[in-house]
Formats: structure tokens, sequence, C-alpha cells
């Protein structure tokens, strides 16, 4: 049964012109054996093959055109070989019967094809529903993880904001006017970093996509001293940091992604 239904649908997958040829040859190869059987036998038979391709190719109007092609030759040929005594004759019967029965094949065939066809675009309305599911999934995990990425990317110059600030004034008599002069500047560093964590949000939002790197060569070791004054000044006061990078290692990156990692 399945090898039945993998090759019908198989059939569908071929071109027009391959499809009327399968209809013609079987039309052509069902009359022949038709007319060599006649009239000693009556294969009627073997003229369901072509009416059920056709349908099932063309639908019911291809069925309905191959039914009548096949009741024109067959008519025809009963009228040449027992003239008027057709309808009077033991073959009349056989015959209507037959187109009856071809005809009731035929739409039925038309029938199952349009059901197929229901079922199919169904299925593909299915795949294309789990394919759009799975995007928008995806795109909300992207999402979610960039919403996590950015919060604690903000926290960062937040917090060292914050940290020069209470500083600054909660011991703004203990340090003189250099420190308060440094600690200003830590600060105008991380409302830059903000400013631009903000822009590289709002760009990414108005492009969707992956972020696109800006390649540039720069210093190592500015860059993370740069990024070792984003840390909380307790921090720096509480703990030692030694920095062992030469002065002089040059990367070609993204500072904002080197500054992310």
């Amino acid at each position: 049964m399945n090898v039945v239904v993998t090759l019908s649908l198989e059939l569908l997958r071929l071109p027009t012109r391959g499809r009327l040829a399968l209809v013609l040859g079987a039309l052509v190869v069902s009359l022949g054996l038709y007319e060599l059987a006649f009239p000693t036998t009556y294969l009627g038979g073997v003229l369901m093959v072509p009416l059920i391709l056709s349908a099932w190719l063309f639908e019911w109007q291809g069925g309905l055109l191959c039914f009548a092609i096949i009741t024109l030759i067959l008519g025809t040929s009963f009228g040449i070989a027992l003239g008027n005594t057709f309808w009077s004759s033991a073959w009349f019967v056989p015959f209507v019967s037959g187109m009856l029965c071809g005809l009731v094949v035929c739409l039925a065939v038309g029938v199952l094809r349009h059901v197929s066809d229901a079922l199919q675009g169904a299925q593909h309305k299915i795949v294309r529903a789990e394919k759009a599911y799975q995007l928008e999934h995806t795109l909300n995990e992207s999402r979610d993880q960039a919403l996590q990425n950015l919060n604690h990317e903000l926290l960062t110059p937040f917090t060292q904001i914050q940290g020069y600030l209470e500083l600054l004034e909660t011991y703004q008599e203990q340090y003189n006017a250099e420190t308060q002069a440094c600690f200003l500047m830590y600060v105008r560093s991380g409302c830059e970093e903000l400013l631009s964590l903000i822009a590289t949000a709002l760009e990414s939002a108005q492009t969707p996509g992956r972020q696109q790197p800006h390649l540039s060569a720069f210093s190592l070791q500015h860059e993370v001293q740069a990024m070792m004054a984003h840390f909380e000044p307790r921090f720096r006061q509480d703990y030692r940091v030694k920095l062992d990078i030469a002065e002089s290692t040059q990367v070609y990156a993204d500072p904002h992604f080197v500054r992310q990692i």
C-alpha cells in the first residue's frame, strides 16, 4: 500500500509533458489490447488504466476528457463492426455498463486527487507554521540573550559611575584635586562607555541580525587598562591587579567585542 501511495505521489511530480505522454501511452496500449481481443473477448477493464491515470494526473477534467475520447473511439469501433445491429446486440449492455463504471471511476479518482491536494496543502501549511514557530522561538531566544548580555554590559559602566560618584560624595575632603579629577575622568569614561553600549543596542534593534564587527588596530594593554578602570573603586582599593601585557602588543579586532570578553 505504501508503495502505491509513494508511486502515485511521485507521478504528480512529473512535468506536464511527461504526464501527458504517460496518459497517451497508456491510452494507446489499452485501446490496442482492447481492439486485439475484440470481438472475441471484452477487455473493458484495461481501459480503466488511462482513465485512472488521466483523472489522477490532470484531476477530474482530464479524466472526463479521456473518458470522452474512449467513448468516442469505442462507439465508432462498435458502429463500424456491428452497424445498426449494435443497439440490439449483446455488446450494448457491456458497453453502457462499462462506460458508466468508467465514469464513476473517473470521478472517484478525481475526488481522491482533490483530497490529496488538500491534504498536501494542509501539510505544507503545517510545515511552514512549524518553521515560523521555530524561527520565532530562535528570535525570542536571541532577543532574551541579547537583553541579558546588554543588562550585564550596562551594569559595568553604571557600577563605575556610581562607585566613583559615591567616593567623591563621601570622601571628597580626603582626596586632593588631582585624585578628584582622575575620578571624574573615570566617571566620564563610564558615561562614554554607557552611551556606546546604548548606541550599539539601538543599531542592533534597527538592523536585526548578527552585529558586524568594526575592526581596527589598537593597543591591548591600553584597552585592558581602560576596562580595569571600570572596576568598582572599592574593589581596586582592596585588590591589587598586576597587568602583564607588553605595551607594544597590538591587536586587530573590534574594541567593543574585546571589552565584552
